[in-house]
């Protein structure tokens, strides 16, 4: 393909035109009332109804809604020879076109309707955006037949404790990897939330002194009752370290909780964070504290940049949609396999992490 004229220069056309092997000559947009030009790619841009003025160029549809755009140019006049369709050129803006096209399919383009061809599948003809969408849906479930096996997932979880019951909850596997990666951050006095088990397994010798903060006071020794809401039994400089793990969806006052921690912490301390992103409720949580959140990583960085200061958080997305949706029915761990926690996809953050440090006092009076 030499000079083509590009119908569209929304979204779509912008991801599939870096790389593309062809010459504008003219777009067409259906935004333009009148002859304009446009200098980023050096060309005019016309009415679509101005297709004839133009040089006999092919015309190339650049957007999803490609079915809307044949036909328009079909009522207009153009002769379908003139028309191609964008969608099976790379790179794929949905991941569906990857299955219609990677392997050879393309989409022919007739007066009265598009077919569908591709090497060792039987054509498929439709004239509107609702028939190719259930086209998509057929060859998607040809292509990936473990959609099948969704009509056995019922409404209800398999378990409303997250499989805890039966293995470990599956977020606790990216918690202690964050702690093992940080263990040399829990050293010195070291607070955590609820029990101290975490201290005990990641902190070991390190570790001088050991405080179990918990909302109500409920504990053994060395509990100390405290609010990082309200500041509720907590003082400046009281520890090195803070672990502080699933539980400031429970604080409405993020704020306020954030400012706490930071006045909790000594000069030069850590405060290793995690937090829920998709999630669903902890029925015995939720019952005694409220749930009231959950995060992105833009949402706990922001929250704790404006007191640490941004350079001093560092914050990390793990998990995927597989282990999302194993956690949201109620599979442990133990049932599932260990590569489904080696990918992590940032579009779906399952649990954030967060490790802010406070500046030395030394840093701070430079600064």
């Amino acid at each position: 393909m030499n000079k083509v004229i590009v119908f569209g220069r929304g979204r779509y056309f912008q991801k599939k035109y870096k790389g593309q092997a062809y010459e504008i000559a003219a777009f067409l947009d259906n935004a333009v009332k009148e002859k304009e030009y446009s200098p980023k790619y050096g060309c005019s841009v016309y009415p679509p109804s101005a297709w004839r003025q133009l040089p006999e160029y092919p015309i190339l549809c650049m957007s999803a809604r490609f079915c809307e755009m044949w036909q328009q140019l079909v009522k207009l006049g153009v002769p379908e020879s003139r028309i191609i369709l964008g969608m099976g050129m790379e790179p794929y803006y949905y991941d569906y076109e990857r299955i219609l096209f990677s392997r050879g399919g393309q989409i022919q383009v007739a007066k009265e309707e598009l077919t569908y061809v591709a090497p060792g599948q039987a054509a498929r003809k439709f004239s509107s955006e609702k028939e190719f969408r259930e086209i998509v849906r057929m060859l998607i479930k040809e292509t990936h037949p473990e959609l099948g096996a969704f009509d056995c997932f019922q409404a209800n979880p398999l378990s409303r404790t997250f499989g805890s019951e039966r293995g470990t909850a599956v977020d606790r596997v990216y918690i202690e990897r964050f702690l093992e990666e940080n263990a040399g951050d829990i050293r010195g006095s070291v607070m955590e939330i609820e029990s101290d088990d975490y201290i005990r397994r990641f902190g070991g010798s390190r570790v001088s002194e050991t405080w179990i903060l918990h909302v109500k006071g409920w504990g053994g020794k060395n509990v100390i009752k405290g609010n990082f809401e309200t500041g509720e039994g907590l003082r400046e400089n009281m520890v090195d370290c803070l672990i502080c793990t699933q539980t400031l969806q429970y604080i409405y006052d993020l704020p306020s909780a954030a400012r706490h921690i930071y006045e909790i912490l000594r000069p030069g301390g850590t405060a290793l964070i995690t937090v829920p992103g998709i999630k669903g409720l902890s029925q015995f949580h939720d019952e005694n504290w409220g749930e009231q959140w959950s995060f992105t990583e833009r949402s706990i960085a922001r929250l704790l940049a404006e007191v640490f200061g941004e350079e001093q958080v560092e914050v990390r997305s793990w998990g995927n949609v597989r282990v999302a949706m194993a956690f949201l029915y109620g599979l442990c761990k133990e049932e599932l396999r260990e590569e489904d926690f080696t990918c992590d996809d940032r579009q779906f953050p399952f649990l954030i992490t967060a490790r802010a440090v406070k500046r030395k006092e030394s840093q701070g009076a430079e600064d």
